[in-house]
């Protein structure tokens, strides 16, 4: 039995989700506050919240109708939270559910996904599991899939974290901005196009690459 390319799924199914890196998908949320949560921007159709609903329903239902009984649909409860998994994805709710509720429930159905996929070995990968819509695909399909869709709307919800931040510019632009040189010294103002950041910080030198640097929280 081995388990190399398993193990690798694992990393990059971690990395998605929670890794070192603002970029992943708790990542993103973590900064978003309770009224950006659950506010549609302008132009736009979807909250945050709906977005992470339906992360975490696709979770849930991948996992259940891949390694369980396949009876779950999206009308089943989203656990206590007191609505559907439907609801949870499609519609603005009253009262909303708590934000930190529908975060530990994402959370619960990223364990139980990883879970399974860990449980595995390198030939199961080829094997054909079921998938909610009623046909069978590859699990190294599934589980490749379930990283790709964190990945994807981690990127929504930074774009629409942005867009209400009004920070919306590329790193090294937002560097510009806070950067004035002294004597050497790179120093920050308090506000700069809606970056939090200290009143006076200290920053390295801006560089066209989005992890290689950091902007002042």
């Amino acid at each position: 039995m081995t388990r190399a390319a398993i193990d690798q799924l694992l990393y990059l199914m971690d990395e998605a989700f929670e890794g070192a890196d603002e970029e992943d998908l708790l990542g993103n949320v973590r900064s978003i506050t309770e009224s950006e949560w659950a506010t549609v921007p302008p132009g736009g159709t979807r909250s945050i919240r709906q977005i992470v609903g339906h992360i975490g329903a696709c979770k849930y239902m991948y996992d259940n109708h891949a390694f369980g009984d396949a009876r779950m649909t999206w009308d089943d409860p989203a656990a206590e939270l007191g609505v559907s998994m439907e609801d949870l994805q499609s519609r603005a709710l009253e009262p909303e559910p708590p934000m930190g509720g529908i975060i530990e429930w994402l959370r619960e159905g990223h364990r139980r996904l990883r879970g399974h996929t860990a449980a595995l070995d390198d030939a199961e990968l080829s094997q054909p599991r079921r998938v909610n819509w009623g046909e069978t695909r590859e699990t190294r399909w599934i589980i490749a899939n379930m990283i790709r869709h964190d990945d994807y709307h981690a990127g929504e919800i930074n774009h629409i974290r942005a867009l209400m931040q009004g920070n919306d510019r590329w790193a090294w632009e937002v560097a510009d901005l806070l950067i004035s040189p002294i004597d050497n010294a790179r120093t920050a103002p308090p506000e700069v196009m809606g970056v939090r950041s200290p009143s006076t910080a200290t920053v390295a030198p801006p560089e066209r690459h989005p992890r290689a640097y950091r902007l002042p929280h």
